[in-house]
């Protein structure tokens, strides 16, 4: 007997914003999806994101999570994978965090 490895190219099947954009409000999460297929399913890095923390990503790493925003959050994520056969695929979205405005009723009283 023997077996017979089938190979499927890797490719993204989530789509990003239209416009590459997200925009979340400061103290609450955002998720990013990245999710890919092929066979054997590639493994998603993410450019510049240390994992730990309010940040975490799912098994294979195509799901980012980011708890509790803070506007040092804002910047770009960038997903990607390589395979041979099938180079580097990247994708990424811009982040955007609207930070709270201090209560004025607060500010006023005091």
């Amino acid at each position: 007997s023997f077996y017979v490895t089938v190979y499927i190219p890797g490719r993204f099947v989530t789509d990003l914003p239209e416009n590459r954009m997200m925009t979340v409000n400061e103290g609450d999460s955002v998720v990013i999806d990245c999710k890919v297929d092929g066979k054997p399913l590639p493994e998603v890095h993410w450019h510049d994101v240390e994992i730990g923390g309010r940040i975490t990503a799912d098994f294979n790493g195509s799901v980012l999570t980011i708890s509790d925003i803070r506007k040092e959050d804002e910047s770009s994520y960038v997903c990607h994978f390589y395979r041979i056969g099938d180079g580097t695929r990247s994708r990424g979205v811009k982040l955007s965090v609207v930070v709270k405005q201090a209560n004025e009723n607060t500010s006023k009283n005091n």
